[in-house]
């Protein structure tokens, strides 16, 4: 290391506030005077500096500029190092490390409570300022990291600047605090009880506030405190979508091809999106290596800095992990709302250790916003061992890509930055073929169906789409399988055997599971031994659809280990809650078939019925008497509307179609065109309506 030496005159400036240099020097004799203040003639005395003293070594390892004047009081003379030499000397005595960095780290987080108090109290005299940063405490949190315990009393308010914190009560719901929210503004006030356990999901930056220091505040400057809830209150977003959504993406697989630079052209579609990497991060902050820089050193403050910056300025940021698990990954895991990893359709040992060391990294991220993406090579049909993969490595949402196909990719963007459009299909028996043209005319005005969740006919329906089917083939199956599918039978268990709808669901899916879908997929059963909804997001796809089929007293009910399951729509007809619970769309779109009246009385006929003159009733095709099915379907239906009222009228579904198809029975199964025609004709000028009024501001793009 060369010995550079600094000679300076009593009254020469060695270096101005807002300066930008990476050197660091120490002080070996004389004094130094340090200057805070814009020019020389508002700059005040703030401290002096004396042998041994070290100055710019904020500036040097968090790469930020000079915060302060310095002149020499006396003749002095400094030792002068280079970033790279300042390092070196650091890496070799640890007592100096610790020292600097801490010092750092004070300044930094001081500094950055500065700015934000200047911004937003612009005007107030200095004095003010000053007390009120004396009474305030910038603090930033690891991913993980427990900010608060349910139940116990707390005496701080918190003002969420930048991150995400999670909030759970005693009954295990769930609130993200997003940047702008003001956490228990009353414990300022009187000690309050917290109601939620707060984590911090990602790494997390807060203002905090304890009642002493207000109380003394408030008594000493109540103008000061008047400005600062003022402040509190512009800092707080008018609409939390304002914040960035932030996806951190580990490419675990050998090519990946161009999958990388198709998520970030989908996200682009929906906002500004930036794409940040370490080589990146070093060369936008002309500091090789920084990118690297572990957790709690200054670097990785000023690195935390640069991200923030990145993040205001835009609607999607992206964090592309590094190949291993280096400190840019584990950043990467920690900045993060949601976790993509991308993996090939067999991973070796290699991978899996990769996929499980980002997994390990990422357990502040909850488990159903971290997605395992599989590329499968061209001509692939349908995926397999899905199930295997996921249980390994404790995955719970998978998205399928074929490599080539760009529709996938663009799934797979919208699915990870909160854009995703899912689709619900409720029960209706026949009529629910009216789904079909709904399929179509969404298609025809570009809005994507990226998932879907069904209940008995729409269950068929959805998953008829998530296998990849095209609407044309969608058709042909219904008209194959459903124009003879009520195969009668003594009606002992129940009015038909079922075996045409089992046959049917096993010749379209064969053996395929739930996870192995192109499209990820949900549907609904009641569990009648239970009593209780039962969501099948695994397993196999024909038994949970013929489940969730399985009317009562219509369809026979299916075994579940010992329980029975029947149709979902005895609990759950439109499973909206369903849709947004499973898979946490930006869109939904709830189809509702289910007549708003059942069975009208055309002839009373008393307190009993003659089975004879029903029939002689039916030949005469006079049709005075209600049909057991049409009875039994919607006395099903009856169960869950209240359930349907409740979630259509909380706005859950983004578009809610109700189509009266009334012409057509809930048992005309031999109508599937007809239905899906008059489906497309009622629906689509509703969709016009939405689209219109911006229901999907990509439409058609």
């Amino acid at each position: 290391m060369v010995d550079r030496k600094l000679l300076l005159q009593p009254g020469e400036t060695l270096m101005e506030a807002g300066d930008t240099s990476d050197d660091v020097y120490r002080l070996q004799t004389g004094l130094l005077d340090v200057l805070v203040g814009s020019s020389d003639q508002e700059a005040k005395h703030a401290a002096q500096i004396k042998p041994g003293g070290l100055v710019g070594e904020l500036a040097a390892l968090a790469g930020t500029r000079r915060t302060a004047t310095i002149k020499a009081a006396e003749l002095s003379e400094l030792s002068v190092y280079s970033r790279a030499e300042f390092e070196a000397l650091m890496a070799t005595d640890t007592a100096l490390a610790s020292e600097v960095s801490e010092i750092a780290i004070r300044r930094l987080d001081h500094n950055s409570l500065h700015r934000f108090i200047s911004s937003h109290l612009d005007g107030l005299a200095d004095e003010l300022q000053r007390s009120i940063e004396e009474h305030l405490t910038w603090r930033r949190l690891a991913a993980g990291t427990v900010l608060r315990q349910a139940g116990t009393v707390t005496e701080q308010s918190h003002l969420v600047l930048s991150g995400r914190l999670l909030g759970t009560n005693a009954k295990g719901i769930r609130t993200e605090y997003w940047p702008g929210a003001l956490i228990t503004p009353n414990a300022l006030i009187s000690p309050a009880t917290n109601t939620e356990t707060m984590v911090a999901s990602r790494d997390t930056t807060l203002l905090e506030a304890d009642r002493s220091g207000f109380e003394e505040l408030l008594a000493k400057h109540p103008t000061a405190v008047l400005a600062l809830g003022r402040a509190m209150a512009s800092a707080t977003p008018r609409n939390r979508r304002r914040a960035a959504s932030t996806v951190s993406i580990a490419v675990t697989a050998d090519d990946p091809g161009d999958l990388v630079a198709e998520v970030l052209a989908e996200a682009g579609r929906h906002g500004k999106a930036e794409l940040v990497s370490s080589q990146r991060a070093d060369a936008d902050l002309n500091w090789p290596g920084i990118s690297q820089s572990s957790a709690g050193s200054p670097k990785d403050y000023r690195l935390s800095e640069y991200v923030h910056q990145l993040e205001l300025g835009a609607d999607h940021l992206l964090f592309e992990a590094d190949r291993e698990l280096t400190e840019w990954t584990r950043r990467c895991v920690r900045q993060a709302d949601r976790l993509l990893i991308v993996c090939s359709e067999n991973p070796d040992d290699r991978e899996h250790r990769r996929i499980a060391d980002v997994l390990a990294a990422s357990s502040a991220i909850p488990e159903r916003n971290r997605w395992l993406a599989i590329l499968h090579p061209v001509g692939t049909n349908r995926p397999s061992g899905t199930a295997q993969l996921m249980d390994r490595h404790g995955i719970i949402n998978v998205a399928h890509v074929l490599v080539g196909r760009p529709e996938d990719s663009a799934r797979l963007a919208r699915l990870v930055t909160g854009h995703s459009t899912s689709i619900v299909f409720g029960g209706g028996g026949a009529r629910g073929f009216a789904h079909l043209g709904v399929l179509r005319a969404l298609e025809e005005v570009g809005v994507p169906v990226d998932t879907l969740v069904g209940t008995s006919i729409g269950s068929v329906l959805a998953g008829f789409y998530a296998t990849g089917n095209s609407h044309a083939l969608m058709m042909e199956l219904t008209a194959k399988h459903f124009a003879n599918v009520l195969d009668y039978t003594i009606p002992v268990v129940a009015l038909i055997k079922g075996e045409r709808i089992a046959t049917g669901l096993s010749e379209v899916f064969g053996d395929q599971e739930i996870e192995d879908l192109w499209h990820p997929f949900a549907c609904v059963s009641t569990n009648l031994t239970q009593s209780s909804v039962e969501v099948h997001r695994r397993g196999s796809v024909a038994e949970s659809i013929r489940a969730s089929l399985a009317i009562p007293g219509v369809i026979p009910p299916v075994p579940f280990g010992d329980d029975l399951l029947v149709d979902g729509g005895v609990l759950n007809n439109l499973p909206i809650d369903v849709a947004q619970q499973e898979f946490t769309p930006g869109t939904i779109i709830a189809v509702d078939v289910a007549p708003r009246t059942g069975p009208h009385a055309h002839l009373d006929f008393g307190m009993s019925v003659s089975g004879w003159k029903a029939v002689a009733d039916k030949i005469k095709h006079a049709n005075h008497y209600p049909g057991t099915a049409a009875i039994l379907l919607r006395s099903m239906v009856t169960a869950s509307i209240r359930e349907r009222d409740r979630l259509v009228e909380d706005d859950i579904a983004d578009l809610y179609l109700l189509l009266p198809t009334h012409e057509v029975s809930m048992m005309d199964f031999h109508e599937s065109g007809r239905v899906e025609a008059a489906g497309y004709e009622l629906a689509r000028p509703l969709i016009g309506e939405w689209l219109d009024a911006g229901g999907w501001p990509n439409a058609g793009v």
